[in-house]
């Protein structure tokens, strides 16, 4: 696939979504990529290597729900890997100050020299493990949305991100078709069961490749106190 067919292929998936890409934009995409398949040669950024599949599973996939997310607001991209959501989000959204956290160092060094490759602004990338960034942050630190697209334990995640969610931050998931156990597991959390957290699902569909997905996103409910 040329350079062109894979602009026109995420530009027409963008529009599938509703979403608008900007040549800008599409070349930032691009350059993605490109760092990413470079690196990938010496260290298992993915394994996602096609670049049709990259426009589709990765680009798309990390921008396809991003109406669903508020603007405006402090994001913490967590498990990053090779930088999704995060990047994509931030490539559309440059005012949105971005920390993406990963506890693998080669990951969080590509992503590094990829924000000063795309000369992305107000963007932070550290090597940690979450447990240890949240006790980390002192009382006035606080994010409005975390992200992320690695996790596989969503009961874990929501429990290590609890004390960021009660200083009114919101947690996005996107997840695959089936998360029926996952959200059973959800509601037996005693701030779901005792309404102190709010979980709202939202099904999207990939383009190009119709496959379902699913944006989960779990809240603190200030309500469910009273």
């Amino acid at each position: 696939m040329n350079d062109d067919d894979w602009h026109k292929l995420l530009r027409q998936g963008a529009a599938f979504l509703g979403l608008h890409i900007s040549s800008a934009q599409l070349l930032c995409f691009h350059r993605h990529m490109s760092e990413m398949l470079y690196w990938n040669r010496k260290f298992n950024l993915t394994a996602i290597t096609r670049p049709e599949d990259i426009a589709i599973k990765h680009f798309l996939d990390a921008i396809a729900p991003i109406d669903r997310i508020p603007s405006d607001g402090r994001i913490l991209d967590v498990g990053t890997g090779a930088g999704f959501p995060g990047i994509p989000i931030k490539i559309l959204r440059p005012w949105d100050p971005m920390t993406l956290i990963d506890s693998s160092r080669k990951k969080i060094n590509f992503i590094r020299h990829l924000i000063r490759q795309l000369d992305l602004k107000q963007v932070d990338a550290r090597q940690m493990r979450i447990e240890a960034f949240v006790s980390g942050l002192s009382p006035p630190a606080h994010f409005e949305i975390i992200v992320s697209r690695a996790v596989t334990n969503v009961v874990g995640l929501t429990r290590l991100v609890m004390p960021l969610l009660r200083r009114g931050a919101a947690l996005w998931l996107w997840k695959g078709p089936d998360i029926e156990e996952e959200l059973r597991a959800l509601d037996e959390v005693p701030e779901v069961r005792q309404g102190i957290l709010r979980v709202h699902v939202h099904p999207y569909q990939l383009p190009i490749v119709d496959v379902g997905r699913n944006l989960i996103n779990v809240e603190f409910n200030l309500s469910g106190l009273d």
